[in-house]
């Protein structure tokens, strides 16, 4: 059984069991378009979900492997819950729940983009948190190393 106090890294792949299946219905569907410099990539949302999956499944087994090794279990909650929840949060606004359209030529005729227009700064802000979050995994391995290490030195 898991105990999931002591391992909220399971955590991942209860995310995982809960994203597989939206990939398969219609809402996943949708394409998320990313424009990067000339050149303009349509990205399907059941593929997005897929990365995501395949990230938290990476994540869970980086934690099962290093799980005798990390230095702190508050330090991992952090992780786990900001990184499941924050992705969910980027990735709630390419589900088209706001029924915005995909494209156009002009903001004029549509008041829902007027209304949701700071949308992509929000999401932009939780993606950098969500970065700087990752930091919190490495420094979790990497003081749970020093220290495991310390300790093999001074037995």
């Amino acid at each position: 059984m898991l105990n999931i106090k002591k391992h909220p890294y399971s955590l991942f792949l209860f995310a995982v069991v809960f994203l597989s299946p939206i990939s398969f219905i219609q809402i996943a569907n949708h394409a998320i378009d990313v424009e990067l410099h000339d050149t303009y990539f349509i990205i399907s949302g059941k593929h997005a979900i897929w990365l995501v999956d395949i990230i938290f499944i990476f994540l869970w087994f980086i934690y099962f492997t290093l799980r005798k090794i990390i230095w702190s279990i508050l330090l991992t909650w952090l992780h786990v819950l900001v990184t499941i929840g924050f992705l969910f949060i980027i990735l709630f606004p390419f589900s088209n729940f706001f029924n915005l359209p995909k494209r156009y030529d002009s903001e004029a005729g549509y008041e829902t983009v007027a209304f949701y227009g700071d949308i992509n700064r929000i999401v932009s802000i939780f993606a950098i948190v969500l970065f700087f979050t990752q930091m919190l995994f490495i420094i979790n391995i990497i003081v749970g190393v020093i220290l495991k290490t310390k300790n093999s030195d001074n037995k």
